[in-house]
């Protein structure tokens, strides 16, 4: 059985009441400690890795957040999705192009395992919501 680590809802960016984007990096720290103690075998990325902004301040976070991934990468593969920060000001493709992966649907063979990864648009509309496009 393959292991896995889940890391979600990094919010890299200002501080806000719920979101301590100062302290991302911190937790990525630690979490980077625990992946090369533990040595999954995968490492799932959930998205919302950063707080949005504006899409010059958006870019910017995206590559600081994936400069933090390449400790990690050392240790395990990293499998990012995106959730509704990264999207508002950016494109898939833009995340894609900085993530230096795809991030459509896939499947994986782990260990014997076929991990389904089903990545459904998270761009969020305002004021309707999330419409659920599927990419393939």
């Amino acid at each position: 059985m393959p292991r896995v680590a889940i890391v979600t809802d990094i919010h890299h960016g200002k501080d806000a009441t719920a979101k301590k984007g100062s302290h991302a990096f911190h937790l990525l720290s630690s979490f980077e400690a625990y992946v090369e103690t533990a040595k999954p075998d995968l490492v799932l990325e959930l998205g919302d890795r950063i707080s949005d902004e504006d899409k010059e301040t958006d870019l910017r976070l995206v590559r600081e957040v994936n400069d933090a991934f390449l400790q990690i990468r050392k240790h395990s593969a990293v499998i990012h999705f995106s959730g509704n920060h990264d999207r508002d000001s950016l494109s898939v493709a833009d995340n894609e192009a900085i993530l230096g992966q795809p991030l459509r649907n896939s499947v994986l063979d782990v260990k014997g395992w076929q991990i389904v990864l089903s990545r459904t648009d998270t761009r969020m509309r305002r004021p309707h919501g999330f419409h659920c496009s599927v990419s393939t």
